[in-house]
């Protein structure tokens, strides 16, 4: 979850860490671009929450796409979704 195609989590967290509040967009995919399964979002939602104590988080944006050549389907697609919004649930202190 605390990667990016341009860099890794120890440099994100030390640029995050000279800002008032952390903005992430959130597309569970692997490197291949094949979705990560749905039952990830919460331990993800939970890690970045944990990485960032006392800060305020943005999700910019999110999404799960839903086609074959990811390896998904609408059915976790879906699950997804639903599990989106109850790890953000978790954290309604934190995450805005």
């Amino acid at each position: 979850m605390l990667s990016s195609s341009g860099g890794t989590a120890r440099e994100l967290t030390a640029l995050n860490s000279l800002t008032d509040g952390v903005s992430v967009t959130y597309y569970p995919l692997d490197s291949s671009f094949q979705v990560r399964p749905p039952t990830r979002v919460r331990r993800d939602f939970d890690r970045l929450a944990e990485a960032y104590p006392r800060r305020p988080i943005l999700v910019l944006e999110a999404g799960y796409p839903s086609g074959k050549g990811n390896k998904s389907s609408k059915a976790k697609q879906r699950k997804f979704v639903k599990r989106l919004f109850a790890a953000w649930d978790r954290h309604p202190d934190q995450i805005v």
